[in-house]
């Protein structure tokens, strides 16, 4: 592994690092990847999704926390919670569009987050066309269902359970118009900004306007 895909890999960092603050030496410490944690074979699917539906219920309810409080990752001063954060994000958006129609792609959906971002763009006029989740927890879409579509609307929200790392434009077609992509991942994060960015920056480069079209096509957010 070169310096490059050492710095990229969040779970051999997670790994070392605890290897340095714990009795445990690092090579004695298992990390799994987000592709074999979500993982289901055919033959334990009906086994192993209430576990997965688990493992997002626990995390969104961490986030409904954070949301809900003002106080929660603020700075000293008060200032800078989540909660307002992701509000500052929205109005920021908001203004970036500059009244074009809008299609949001979320990587690694959450309820609240999402929800609270969603609400505020439509409650400061963003033409919300559609909503599209990607996931790769099979048992999320029921959680996002439920939370969104009485706020986009049922026709405008859709989802696909995929692996972010295969993430290709072409999957969602094109779009007249600005399409913001973002990933917040749960609390306790999930890729290093700069491996993110990566993926982010590859995806206008098979993105095409249509003809005529003076819109830029995709933005890409990552928060």
């Amino acid at each position: 592994m070169n310096g490059t895909e050492y710095e990229d890999n969040l779970e051999v960092i997670v790994r070392d690092s605890l290897g340095c603050f714990t009795p445990l030496s690092a090579d004695q410490i298992d990390t799994v990847s987000n592709a074999s944690k979500y993982s289901i074979s055919e033959n334990d699917r009906d086994a192993g999704s209430s576990s997965l539906e688990d493992v997002f219920g626990y995390m969104a309810a961490l986030n409904k926390m954070a949301v809900s409080g003002n106080g929660i990752c603020a700075d000293r001063s008060g200032n800078a919670s989540l909660h307002d954060g992701l509000i500052s994000t929205a109005d920021y958006i908001s203004h970036k569009v500059n009244g074009a129609s809008v299609r949001y792609i979320e990587i690694g959906p959450e309820p609240y987050k999402t929800e609270l971002i969603i609400k505020r763009l439509i409650g400061n006029g963003v033409d919300l066309t559609s909503y599209i989740g990607l996931d790769i927890n099979p048992e999320s879409e029921k959680a996002m269902r439920l939370a969104l579509e009485p706020v986009v609307g049922k026709q405008r929200f859709s989802y696909k359970i995929n692996d972010y790392n295969e993430l290709q434009s072409s999957s969602f077609g094109f779009h007249d118009g600005i399409t913001v992509v973002t990933m917040m991942g749960f609390q306790e994060g999930n890729e290093l900004p700069r491996k993110m960015l990566r993926i982010l920056k590859k995806l206008p480069e098979s993105v095409r306007p249509a003809p005529g079209s003076t819109s830029n096509p995709l933005t890409c957010m990552a928060i």
